[in-house]
């Protein structure tokens, strides 16, 4: 097992961009099946590397085992709340979108934290798990450690992937619904 094993989490500002209409982001969620109201959009994407000590142990003459002395993970999200475009003279439209997009954005974080020591436990997992078999190189040996650790991390963000859906359904009930469908003297629907 390695000395440490570390995860780094950065949460980036939310952005807002406004390069959008609102007619295009009622294309973008009938593509995605979407039945609420629309007044934004929410995108989010988590980048991360896995910064491994690149120690290898000679275990026999050309058998090489991964024995990394430390494994950090970087996560980032980023974030962007999409604010049409058409609603950008109308404080009371902007700032609907803005407090609704930002309560997805609100569960894409509470995912993330709430899940980010799966992270750590993912990746000492993956070391558990490391073959025991050595590999004919050094490199070898830390690409199969890498592709270890790789599977482990996507697992985890496939749980968050799911946590998240399960927060933003939260989000999406049929009172906020109504509350879209009457705010702004209705203007968000027009």
């Amino acid at each position: 097992m390695p000395t440490t094993t570390g995860v780094e989490l950065n949460l980036s500002p939310t952005r807002y961009s406004t390069d959008l209409s609102l007619r295009e982001l009622r294309q973008a969620a009938l593509v995605h099946h979407y039945q609420g109201p629309i007044v934004g959009a929410y995108y989010a994407t988590i980048n991360y590397v896995a910064d491994v000590d690149r120690t290898v142990k000679e275990i026999s003459p050309s058998r090489f085992c991964a024995t990394p002395k430390y494994i950090t993970l970087r996560l980032t999200l980023d974030q962007t709340i999409y604010i049409p475009r058409d609603f950008t003279g109308d404080n009371c439209l902007s700032s609907l979108a803005r407090d609704h997009e930002g309560k997805h954005a609100n569960a894409e974080t509470s995912a993330v934290e709430r899940l980010r020591p799966a992270f750590l436990s993912a990746l000492r997992s993956a070391i558990r798990d490391n073959p025991s078999d050595s590999k004919p190189s050094a490199a070898e040996a830390l690409s199969a450690l890498k592709k270890l650790i790789k599977s482990a991390i996507e697992r985890v963000l496939d749980q968050i992937d799911t946590e998240r859906a399960r927060l933003n359904l939260a989000v999406d009930t049929s009172v906020e619904f109504e509350q879209l469908s009457h705010a702004c003297e209705g203007r968000a629907l027009q």
